[in-house]
């Protein structure tokens, strides 16, 4: 009888062992599966082909407005130079015309000297 319960707690414990080893080939079978599964993290695939796309689009629009800007800066450039060859031409043949400045440099020395003549005017008859 001690012997037969000391043979059937052997096989108990021998059983118990196997079913741990199959627990764990089972859970290790689970774990490679996942691993190999081809819908395992295509959530987080297609995110950042989203977030690659996104990023795409938006270089080509700061391409296009990097071109636009040197389009418009080369325009300028070029706008600024006919107007210094004009004036440059102006000089030289002495056609100096009438620009918005020299006009208010003009208006402002006549100012002045109605001022000091008023200023001259009101002396006199203190003379």
């Amino acid at each position: 009888m001690a012997e037969e319960k000391e043979r059937l707690l052997g096989g108990l414990v021998d059983a118990e062992r196997q079913i741990m080893l199959w627990e764990k080939k089972i859970q290790l079978a689970k774990e490679t599966r996942n691993t190999v599964d081809a819908e395992y993290g295509k959530g987080e695939l297609k995110a950042m082909k989203c977030e690659i796309h996104r990023m795409e689009v938006r270089h080509k629009q700061l391409l296009r407005q990097q071109e636009l800007l040197v389009q418009e800066t080369v325009k300028a450039v070029g706008r600024r130079s006919a107007i210094t060859s004009r004036g440059e031409a102006q000089v030289k043949t002495g056609k100096a015309g009438n620009t918005k400045g020299l006009v208010k440099k003009r208006v402002e020395e006549l100012r002045k000297k109605e001022k000091s003549t008023d200023c001259d005017s009101a002396l006199i008859p203190l003379l």
